[in-house]
């Protein structure tokens, strides 16, 4: 029930931005009134190089007004068990100072994290968007966008593009005949995935300077 609710409201989201601001300037262009709304849809957490968990930047974004907010790791979405050493959580965040693991049961509590000693060392499991996605989404006020960093490249060039809205992890086409047909090759993926769920998906370049 509840992936349901997040599907619809992440559905509502979409059309609001492609929709409904379109309708208005057609139907009423002198009177229309635009409403913007502030989010960020390139970001990462410890599912793939971030350098914290999902719930803590969250956290960050929506104390601060944000209104919706797209997590883009590398190549994967936070849809299934993941477990990562808890040695290297902290040394992900050292140049910022040490305290990842005790910061996050501040917050969070220690009902919330979950660890495991496995094969001597300690690990902890990073929730996936489904378990954490209702502590944070509130209609009207903050929302979640599922999203991808489709990590691609050509001749070791990085080609990074995001997929926003994707429902279903995409495997990125790498070396495509040049840069451009990568991207090419790349964007079909996200477009096929959008035609068969009726899912409206947009797709943007990554720092392109590379």
């Amino acid at each position: 029930a509840n992936e349901m609710a997040f599907h619809t409201v992440r559905l509502g989201f979409m059309r609001l931005l492609f929709l409904a601001a379109l309708t208005a300037l057609i139907t009423h262009p002198a009177t229309a009134q635009t409403k913007w709304f502030k989010g960020n849809t390139h970001t990462h957490t410890l599912w793939s190089d971030g350098n914290d968990f999902p719930e803590m930047i969250i956290d960050w974004y929506k104390t601060r007004g944000y209104d919706f907010l797209a997590l883009s790791d590398h190549n994967i979405l936070q849809a299934k068990e993941v477990w990562m050493g808890v040695e290297a959580v902290e040394k992900r965040r050292k140049a910022l100072g040490k305290g990842t693991m005790e910061k996050y049961r501040a917050r969070f509590g220690d009902d919330w994290v979950i660890t495991r000693t496995k094969d001597g060392a300690e690990e902890v499991r990073l929730r996936q968007m489904s378990e954490y996605a209702p502590k944070f989404e509130e209609p009207g006020k903050f929302l979640l966008v599922k999203a991808e960093e489709i990590s691609a490249s050509f001749n070791n060039a990085p080609i990074h593009m995001n997929a926003i809205n994707v429902q279903e992890e995409i495997k990125p086409v790498k070396d495509h005949v040049s840069i451009q047909e990568t991207m090419r090759a790349n964007l079909k993926l996200v477009r096929a995935q959008a035609e068969r769920l009726g899912i409206p998906m947009i797709t943007h370049i990554n720092h392109p300077n590379f």
